[in-house]
């Protein structure tokens, strides 16, 4: 009997954790397909297929899922609330198993393990194990496939703190493009599945890698730092994950990087907590005089408006630099 073969999507949720769950399956000598990169095919389709009211990053997800769903027994679509028992994922993540669930017909099974580190420390070595049960497998096996997913983990996040871009893929064995080294040093801050999707940010990381610009994303600063910097206004934090890692992450780079030539903060279209985190930095980088331009980006944005934009916030930059 063929093993089952497991879908995930590229997108979302497969820029933060991808290797923890590639290791965890590898492990059990499961088999996983991972959607192809995205392309307008596919956020056609997703904007066909999810509510009109939806984010970019939400129609983005069901065309991903809408082109694996005839290609695989199960589709894993974890549902992670909480992992650092401070921040949860924002509500439009934890109700996708159920909007996907709800908007398909003939789906193969959805697997959606709860992952909530709230009231309980080891949810994600619980929820493995249960998950490895599912396959059949043993606590023992399962507990070997969620360390091999840990190791997989820590390697890839080591890897994005030394400049590692994982443009379209996530690749730990063999990581293929880093930061360039320079003077000209820009924060691009936003959710790592816009950031690193080169079809949905429209090619700007290369843009910028092209001209010997040194990239700095949020994924750069180790969570213990982040951690630090997180609290922005009378000790408050933001209550989403991946909005309090770009703020916290800012507030390093504005405080710690004294060459820090500008600001890009990368955002979709219709993202409400975005609304917040971009008029906060905005604010903060304005006191500072860093400069900061805002890139909000729906599934109408042309790549040529994009890049003139990007072009004229680097030549304003250069010309304050004179």
């Amino acid at each position: 009997m063929n093993a089952p073969v497991i879908g995930i999507a590229r997108t979302l949720n497969y820029y933060a954790y991808y290797p923890f769950w590639q290791g965890f399956f590898d492990s059990l000598n499961l088999k996983t397909v991972v959607s192809s990169p995205t392309t307008k095919e596919i956020l056609d389709q997703g904007v066909k297929d999810a509510l009109a009211e939806a984010c970019l990053p939400i129609k983005l997800f069901f065309g991903h899922i809408a082109t694996l769903k005839t290609k695989v027994d199960y589709l894993f679509i974890p549902r992670i609330v909480n992992l650092n028992r401070k921040t949860v994922y924002c509500p439009k993540f934890l109700g996708l198993p159920d909007m996907i669930k709800y908007s398909y017909e003939n789906l193969p099974p959805v697997i959606d393990i709860r992952v909530d580190n709230r009231n309980l420390k080891d949810s994600l070595l619980i929820s493995s194990l249960k998950l490895a049960s599912f396959f059949g497998f043993s606590k023992l096996q399962g507990f070997k496939a969620y360390r091999e997913g840990i190791r997989r983990q820590n390697l890839y996040e080591n890897l994005l703190q030394k400049g590692y871009l994982p443009v379209n893929e996530v690749n730990v064995n063999s990581p293929k493009l880093f930061s360039v080294k320079s003077s000209f040093k820009i924060a691009l801050l936003g959710y790592p599945y816009l950031v690193y999707d080169n079809y949905v940010n429209l090619k700007i990381l290369e843009f910028l890698h092209k001209n010997n610009v040194q990239v700095l994303t949020a994924e750069q600063v180790p969570w213990p730092i982040r951690n630090k910097y997180a609290p922005f206004t009378n000790k408050k934090r933001l209550f989403w994950t991946f909005s309090d890692r770009v703020l916290s992450s800012f507030q390093y780079f504005l405080k710690n990087v004294p060459d820090l030539k500008g600001i890009i903060h990368l955002t979709a279209f219709g993202c409400g907590p975005d609304f917040i985190v971009d008029r906060i930095m905005e604010i903060d980088a304005g006191e500072q005089q860093i400069p900061y331009l805002t890139l909000t980006i729906d599934e109408h944005t042309g790549e040529a408006g994009l890049v003139t934009r990007v072009e004229a916030f680097l030549d304003m930059i250069k010309r304050k630099s004179r």
